[in-house]
């Protein structure tokens, strides 16, 4: 239930998340149950805050703060007799910080009462747009959890990391960064940067840097550029710092008129988790009005180089 005021909400609420299994008694141990089931309780109280104020020399820009909180209590119960087809342990960031399951999925329910804070500011232009986004926040948990995924051990920690995002920008570019410290290894977990820069509608350029503690240091760099008023130079190339190589490269020319488009695109990309590179050379001839239910031939470049799909003309 929801109570809602003029700059203030508290919404507490309570439920009942019930999982039952059917399982083919072939698929499992002789003396195991094959119709377990799980029972829990749950309960949570969400309630935040916004305050504004005027911002600039004129007064003309708007400044919000506005602080949150999330309680979640859901006690423990064994689960290791149910069963794991499709529940994973997600990473943390803003989105888990205000969840009350750790996991996603329906096989496991992490036991925990935890506590979760944040603020976020805004600051907004004359015109109603967001220039600058940042919000800052934490879990603590009162107990020591129980329940984890086969092979895991739970959470046995007194609070989550720090976790940290800002995005700040004018109308031709972008910057976005994100941030996350362990407060016991007193170390960085996490950290994310994206720059985008588009000065026109048909023209691109951004670089990326991500880091992982023990997993993963990459940056990339993306261009989408023309070279005259129908031909665009497309590239992007990705690079790991760990193992100190190349993870994709492409460049490539394309034509686009108003009812077809034309591209040509050399990759040379990491092929497998043992690290092996393959390369390709595509050509694509794509008419607009009769591939709308084929594959997308940019979908490569979309993943690769955010806001590339943006550039496309209306079929003709």
């Amino acid at each position: 239930m929801r109570f809602a005021r003029a700059g203030m909400y508290l919404t507490p609420a309570v439920a009942l998340r019930q999982t039952a299994y059917w399982l083919d008694s072939d698929t499992i141990a002789p003396d195991a149950d094959d119709t377990p089931s799980r029972s829990l309780p749950i309960a949570s109280v969400d309630t935040g805050m916004k305050f504004e104020r005027e911002a600039g020399r004129t007064s003309t820009w708007l400044q919000t703060l506005e602080p949150r909180m999330l309680y979640v209590d859901v006690p423990y119960e064994d689960q290791s007799a149910l069963p794991v087809f499709d529940t994973i342990l997600p990473d943390f960031n803003l989105i888990q910080l205000f969840r009350k399951y750790q996991f996603v999925g329906p096989d496991r329910v992490a036991d925990t009462e935890q506590f979760s804070f944040g603020v976020t500011t805004r600051l907004i232009d004359e015109q109603g747009t967001e220039r600058l986004t940042a919000t800052l926040g934490q879990t603590r948990y009162l107990n020591a959890q129980r329940v984890a995924l086969p092979g895991e051990s739970p959470n046995s920690g007194n609070d989550s990391d720090y976790v940290a995002e800002m995005s700040f920008g004018r109308d031709i570019w972008n910057l976005d960064v994100g941030y996350q410290w362990n407060n016991d290894a007193e170390s960085t977990s996490r950290a994310e940067t994206r720059f985008e820069y588009r000065p026109q509608d048909d023209r691109l350029f951004g670089f990326g840097y991500r880091y992982r503690r023990g997993f993963i240091e990459q940056g990339d760099l993306s261009v989408v550029w023309p070279a005259t008023d129908k031909w665009r130079i497309i590239g992007r190339y990705s690079y790991s710092f760990l193992e100190s190589e190349p993870l994709e490269e492409f460049v490539g020319w394309e034509y686009e008129a108003c009812c077809w488009r034309f591209r040509m695109i050399g990759r040379r990309y990491v092929s497998s988790r043992t690290g092996e590179a393959d390369s390709a050379i595509s050509l694509q001839l794509e008419l607009k009005g009769l591939s709308q239910g084929a594959p997308k031939p940019e979908e490569l470049l979309d993943r690769g180089i955010l806001g590339y799909r943006s550039f496309a003309q209306p079929n003709g």
